[in-house]
């Protein structure tokens, strides 16, 4: 990250890496999930993997939710007005088949309901929804 940061000439307001996925306890390299538009970026949420310029964080509250908060906060990031670079090199190393795993936890994923309210508010907000139709 930091030496796309320091090589880094656009005034990008986000820069979305690449990551792996390995499976825990092992080096073995499961998949690399490469990321180079924001349609893929919709499909493959993971902040953890994204570098901010401090002005996106002005006004904004990172929802307090314990399952989807990534998603929510990218929505309230307005992406689609944002200058989003994408960046052909891997930041991150997604390990999986941990049973402490959030995304593990039965009661936690029931959690998703309140992260559906949520974006379905910001939705709402945004004036994207007309006569129950999303558009």
């Amino acid at each position: 990250i930091i030496e796309v940061l320091k090589s880094n000439n656009s005034n990008s307001d986000m820069i979305i890496f690449n990551y792996e996925i390995f499976e825990k306890g092992t080096d073995q390299l499961l998949k690399m999930i490469k990321c180079e538009n924001r349609t893929e970026l919709a499909m493959q949420i993971g902040i953890w993997r994204i570098v901010f310029r401090s002005e996106i964080f002005v006004g904004l509250r990172f929802p307090n939710l314990i399952m989807a908060e990534d998603q929510i906060y990218l929505m309230k990031c307005e992406i689609d007005s944002k200058k989003v670079q994408f960046v052909d090199k891997v930041s991150y190393k997604y390990f999986i088949n941990d049973s402490n795993q959030l995304t593990n936890n039965k009661n936690a994923k029931q959690a998703v309901y309140l992260a559906f309210f949520e974006a379905y508010e910001e939705i709402k907000k945004a004036q994207i929804i007309t006569d129950g139709i999303i558009f």
